[in-house]
């Protein structure tokens, strides 16, 4: 099943996407337009909205143990450490670049973070299952990764986790818990970068906070 579907597109991929988005059955559907002609779709299951006038997001619930505060509609610049506890996704728009987004979730990954992208697309979604259905959309192959599905076989398989960032479809990749992307359009062409922060924060978590 899947929580969420955040997808950004230029506008010759919206008819194609078209049978896509009338079928997943979403409690919130919204689109937006963004710079350049590109189109964001949020689509979500979950009993209350979880996107915002300006177009970004936030999904699930955030701890800050500082504060002694659990934060289910924090502002963007309240989710300015990359250690946060909880079960989230979050979207915001980028200060730096007026065309860009910035995505993280959860130092657990709880939420998962999916994502495939092209130059004329990117979708995320902590479901791979619909990430195949939007590859399917767009008329993109959904190969299986061998290598990693005979690593995840009952022989080999430690804990039945993701060890990286890959998965079991290439082209759709698994962004490391705490790890934050950042997506751009420029130069008509899509962007993707990816930063993976959740270990060392965790690490300077587990120094820094005291013992009981």
């Amino acid at each position: 099943m899947s929580n969420y579907v955040y997808l950004i597109a230029a506008p010759h991929l919206q008819t194609a996407l078209s049978p896509f988005l009338s079928t997943f059955s979403a409690d919130e559907t919204c689109t937006f337009p963004l710079g350049r002609g590109y189109t964001l779709t949020f689509l979500s299951r979950g009993p209350r909205p979880s996107i915002r006038p300006d177009g970004s997001v936030f999904l699930g619930y955030a701890i800050n143990h500082e504060r002694r505060e659990i934060w289910f509609d924090p502002q963007p610049d309240q989710l300015g450490a990359d250690d946060l506890e909880g079960c989230f996704f979050s979207a915001s728009l980028t200060q730096r670049a007026p065309c860009g987004i910035s995505l993280r979730g959860d130092v657990f990954g709880q939420l998962p973070i999916l994502y495939t992208a092209g130059n004329d697309f990117f979708a995320c979604s902590d479901s791979l299952l619909g990430l195949t259905e939007v590859r399917r959309a767009l008329g993109l192959p959904n190969s299986l990764n061998e290598p990693l599905f005979m690593a995840r076989t009952s022989v080999w398989v430690v804990g039945d986790q993701l060890l990286n960032t890959q998965t079991f479809i290439n082209d759709i990749t698994y962004n490391l818990p705490g790890g934050r992307l950042d997506v751009s359009w420029r130069d008509e062409r899509i962007v993707c970068s990816a930063s993976h922060g959740g270990a060392p924060a965790m690490k300077r978590r587990c120094e820094t906070r005291p013992h009981r």
